[in-house]
This record gives structure tokens, C-alpha cells and sequence, in this order.
């Protein structure tokens, strides 16, 4: 009696179909705000990694002297866990500073896109450049803030700590500008450049497949068999001159 087989690829199927329907959804017209906000997240996340803090502090100490005077270092960086000893408190009001500075991102491409949704690539490039500048000034704002208050200055630092941070994050956002700006002309394809992608890939992206792909991945098939056969053959190696030094020192 043949067993009946449930059918999971037709499951799979309709759930794969049904998460592309709602992503589509969810992304009509919000394409430029999505990009830009998660390349945006991506560069937080980039900079609360350790080695990112320890590659920049030892390769480049000089852009330590702002933080002498309470300058808030680098971008915000979202951490999941304290830095060296670093307080849970400066924690979370750096990873908030993070998150408003992809959170002003984000808005502000949104905006732009309901009030110009027919701009032009030129102008969603600096539309995006310009958000994450004013995304930096934000963020630097409430981190000199944080700063002030840590430090319980009076007047005068808690208008100077958030006048610095704006001024150093907005020129931080000034020379990465360029990543959201990108990310937000490519967001948006035109329907021509869409067909020929498509067409070219039909006529020619099998092509690089067959002559360009397969060969690679053979020939990293036999780099990778000849590796290993070389390790068996060293391995087998001490075996085979134990077995002679044995022989050679028998008795006759």
C-alpha cells in the first residue's frame, strides 16, 4: 500500500508566494525609504563592532582629539552589549542615538518620495546624502546631550556638548553621505533597464554560467582534491619510514 506523501513543497510553495505578494506590498513606494534606512542600519551595526573601534583607534588616533573635549567619537554604533566599561544607560542612549539616525534617514526619504515621486536619480542621490547628514546632526545632537548630562555642566555645556556632536556627526555624514544616496538611486529601476537586464540574462547569463562559473567551481573541486590527497600522502609518510627504520634494524 503506497504511503501518502503530505504535501510539503506545495506548502512551501504557497508560503514563499505569499511572503513575495506581502513584501511587494509593503514595499510599493517605499522602496527609497527602505533602502536608504537599511544600508543606514547596516552602517550603525558596522560601527559598534569591536574591530571596527579597535582598527580605527590604532590605525587612525587621531580622530581621538575631538573626544577629548566630549565630542561624541565616530557615528552612533548599535551594540547588543557594553563596550569595555562601558554603563547598560550609555549603552541604550547610544543605541537610540543609532536608531534616530537610521530612523531620520528613513523618514526623510519617505517624505521625498510621497512629495517627488517622479525625481530623478540625481536628486534621490542627494536627497539621501542630505538625510543622512541631517540624520548625523540629530544623533550628534542628543549624544552631546548625553554628554552634558554625564558630566553635569552647567548652561553653557549643555548648549556647547550638542552644538559639537551635531557639527562633528553632520561631518561625518558629509563624507558617507554617498552610501544612502546610492542606495537610494538603485532602489528605483526603470522598467527599461529591468527588461534589459532580463533579456541580457536570458541570451547571455547562461553563458557566463557555463564558461565562467562551472569552470571555476571545477577547478576548485581539484585544488581541493589534490589538497587533501597531499595530506593523506604526508600522513601515510611516517608510517612507511617507521616500517623501514624496522627493517633496516632487524636482525639478520
Amino acid at each position: 500500500m503506497a504511503m501518502i506523501q503530505p504535501p510539503y513543497p506545495r506548502i512551501r510553495d504557497a508560503a514563499v508566494r505569499a511572503l513575495r505578494r506581502a513584501a511587494a506590498a509593503f514595499l510599493t513606494g517605499r522602496r527609497v525609504a527602505f533602502a536608504g534606512g537599511l544600508v543606514t542600519l547596516l552602517m550603525v551595526l558596522l560601527f559598534g563592532l569591536d574591530p571596527m573601534l579597535f582598527w580605527v583607534t590604532s590605525h587612525h588616533g587621531y580622530l581621538l582629539v575631538p573626544s577629548a573635549l566630549g565630542v561624541p567619537f565616530l557615528l552612533p554604533g548599535f551594540r547588543f552589549v557594553p563596550f569595555a566599561d562601558q554603563g547598560w544607560t550609555a549603552l541604550g542612549c547610544e543605541d537610540f542615538a543609532a536608531l534616530l539616525l537610521v530612523g531620520t534617514v528613513a523618514r526623510t526619504l519617505a517624505r521625498h518620495r510621497r512629495g517627488y515621486p517622479s525625481s530623478g536619480r540625481l536628486h534621490r542621490l542627494l536627497v539621501g546624502w542630505g538625510a543622512l547628514i541631517l540624520g548625523g546632526a540629530v544623533s550628534g545632537a542628543f549624544r552631546g546631550l548625553v554628554v552634558a548630562r554625564t558630566v553635569q555642566g552647567g548652561p553653557l555645556a549643555y548648549f556647547g556638548y550638542p552644538a559639537l556632536g551635531a557639527g562633528f556627526g553632520a561631518l561625518w555624514c558629509l563624507l558617507l553621505g554617498w552610501i544612502p544616496g546610492l542606495a537610494a538611486v538603485f532602489a528605483v529601476l526603470p522598467t527599461a533597464a529591468v527588461d534589459r537586464a532580463r533579456e541580457w540574462w536570458v541570451e547571455s547569463g547562461r553563458l557566463v554560467l557555463v564558461y565562467l562559473v562551472e569552470p571555476a567551481a571545477e577547478q576548485i573541486r581539484s585544488w581541493r582534491g589534490g589538497g587533501r590527497a597531499e595530506l593523506s600522502v604526508r600522513r601515510l609518510e611516517p608510517l612507511h619510514d617507521e616500517n623501514h627504520r624496522a627493517a633496516g634494524n632487524a636482525a639478520p
